[in-house]
């Protein structure tokens, strides 16, 4: 997914465990890397694997927003103070990009698990599903498959 963060580009890409140890070498016995932020290429790349991509995603965003908007990562260290201005500042900003990318996710879940063709067809799919409850309005959705 594509995204602006200070108005500059950025993307956030999910990649195997195997990419994400090519993109960050571990001289360490831990050899799962959760996300890393790369800023050559402006974009977060999440490991597929990780058990919560919800945490990694604001971890990353973290580094981005931090990144774009001059707070240097490098030979710093903040105190509390800091790290409370950076999470008011950023916490709109990066909430809102987590919601677009996970609500993107489930739609394309979804559009696999029915087979959908269009996006027409997932909206009518999901406006089933929020008319008659989870339960009843997934049945409603499964015959509606059937027998479009």
């Amino acid at each position: 997914m594509k995204f602006k963060m200070n108005n500059s580009d950025w993307e956030i890409k999910e990649i195997s465990n195997a990419e994400m140890n090519v993109l960050v070498p571990s001289d360490k016995q831990e050899t799962f890397t959760h996300g890393t932020t790369q800023y050559d290429c402006n974009t977060i790349f999440i490991n597929e694997d990780t058990p919560n991509k919800k945490k990694t995603l604001y971890h990353e965003l973290t580094h981005c927003f931090m990144y774009e908007y001059g707070h240097s990562q490098w030979n710093k260290e903040f105190d509390n103070e800091d790290v409370c201005e950076i999470m008011a500042s950023s916490h709109d900003i990066i909430h809102e990009i987590v919601e677009e990318y996970f609500s993107r996710v489930e739609i394309e879940e979804f559009s696999r698990k029915y087979s959908c063709k269009s996006d027409t067809e997932i909206l009518k799919l999901l406006q089933e599903e929020q008319k008659f409850g989870k339960d009843e309005g997934w049945k409603e959705v499964q015959w509606w498959i059937r027998w479009d």
